[in-house]
């Protein structure tokens, strides 16, 4: 016997939870996902996965084109199916998100991090780090499976090169530099642009992950003004380093056009303040 799902609304199964003294698993699901049907059929009939949400959770499914309120969807950022949420003693205090297809092997490691988070991968690691362990290594794995497991770890990464002056030829601490979600204006962006082939060389795809994230960032505060003038009178800040890591030949036109690919919003169709 797979999982046992109820009928019920999440109102009903916090309710529900709280007296049988169980965690949630709600799933959000729409008609026409492909991945949400592969779990229905498959992941959630198997028994051993089955059988631990059903001694441990109420599990319910929301339609998310029927059922999912805003105020829900925005407390959770529910922007993709399927998502699975476990939610600590029918509460918000403490819970896991999961976006997309596992398999029930997967899935039910998943929950039973849930459970036993003194076990988990990212308790440890977070022990680790509480106890003072700082190597570049060890720092880009913690943030990685914060951000696996939709937690914040841009403070960390920021943190990171606040504490010491790091070395960043070492290639764990670049990879963090591009985590640390950092402005065209900060002193360590402005140090790697300002002698930028060292890097080109070394790292070439952190690089252009670096000067892309830079770049989009500024083409996004454009956007919500906008002002398409003010990324023109920007571009030229970071045109050499968008050329060396980027693209080779690119204009000023080239990078609004390049940017436009990656996002529906088109600065380039707006006008410029005053015109």
């Amino acid at each position: 016997m797979g999982i046992e799902f109820r009928d019920l609304t999440l109102m009903e199964a916090r309710e529900v939870a709280k007296v049988a003294n169980k965690n949630l698993f709600v799933e959000f699901y729409t008609d026409w996902c492909g991945y949400c049907r592969r779990l229905e059929n498959d992941v959630f009939q198997d028994e051993r996965l089955g059988k631990l949400i059903n001694e441990n959770f109420i599990a319910i499914r929301i339609d998310a084109e029927k059922d999912l309120d805003f105020a829900l969807a925005k407390s959770y950022k529910i922007d993709a199916f399927p998502t699975i949420l476990l939610i600590n003693d029918a509460d918000s205090v403490r819970f896991l998100k999961q976006v997309g297809y596992l398999d029930a092997r997967a899935l039910e490691r998943k929950v039973r991090d849930f459970l036993f988070p003194e076990r988990s991968t990212l308790y440890m690691m977070q022990q680790a780090y509480e106890a003072g362990h700082r190597s570049p290594g060890f720092v880009l794995s913690y943030i990685k499976e914060l951000e696996k497991n939709d937690r914040n770890y841009r403070t960390i990464a920021r943190t990171f090169f606040l504490e010491e002056e790091r070395d960043l030829m070492n290639y764990a601490s670049f990879s963090i530099l591009s985590y640390a979600d950092f402005n065209l204006e900060d002193s360590l962006v402005q140090l790697v642009f300002d002698d930028i082939e060292p890097y080109v060389l070394i790292f070439p795809e952190l690089l252009k992950e670096l000067v892309f994230q830079i770049t989009f960032k500024i083409y996004e505060q454009a956007y919500i003004k906008r002002d398409k003038s003010m990324l023109l009178e920007r571009i030229p800040e970071f045109l050499v380093p968008f050329q060396q890591a980027v693209w080779k030949d690119a204009t000023e036109e080239n990078i609004i056009q390049y940017l436009s690919t990656f996002n529906h919003q088109k600065v380039g169709d707006l006008t410029y303040v005053g015109s």
